[in-house]
C-alpha cells in the first residue's frame, strides 16, 4: 500500500504530520525536485525518535532526484503518525517535497518468497 504526500518548503521549517496504516513500513523514498541545489534538508520522526535517516542530527537532500531505501519498520497504532520535517534557511522559493511510504498492512500476505522459489524451479526444469 503506498502513501504519498507533498509538503511546501518555504525559507523556514515546514512540518507535515503523516497517517499510515498498522503493518510495516516497508520502502520511503523522497523527492526532491530540481532547484532545491541540496539547500533543503529532510527528515522523518516516530514521535520524538527519528527514523531516517537513522543517525540522529542527519538528514536528507538532492537537487533533481529520489532518495529512497528499503525499512522493515513496525508501525503499531491502527492510525500510525510519522512526522515529516523539512527545513532550508537559505531558500529563497518555495519547494515542494515529496514524501512516499510503502506499507504492508497487517495481515496482508507476502508471497515473494513464493515467487521467488516457484521461478527458481521453473528455471531449473528448463537447464534440463
Amino acid at each position: 500500500m503506498r502513501f504519498d504526500f507533498d509538503l511546501t518548503v518555504t525559507a523556514a521549517t515546514a512540518q507535515l504530520e503523516t497517517r499510515l496504516v498498522r503493518g510495516t513500513l516497508k520502502r520511503i523514498e523522497i523527492f526532491f525536485p530540481p532547484g532545491c541545489a541540496s539547500w533543503v534538508m529532510a527528515i522523518i520522526r516516530d514521535g520524538l525518535h527519528q527514523i531516517a535517516p537513522a543517525n540522529p542530527g542527519g538528514s536528507f537532500n538532492a537537487d533533481g532526484a529520489t532518495v529512497g531505501f528499503d525499512m522493515n519498520y513496525k508501525l503499531e497504532a491502527s492510525a500510525h503518525l510519522l512526522m515529516c520535517e523539512c527545513w532550508s534557511p537559505l531558500c529563497r522559493y518555495n519547494h515542494v517535497i515529496t514524501f512516499r511510504f510503502d506499507v504492508k498492512p497487517i495481515g496482508e500476505s507476502d508471497n515473494s518468497a513464493l515467487v521467488d522459489y516457484l521461478a527458481e524451479m521453473l528455471l531449473i526444469g528448463e537447464e534440463d
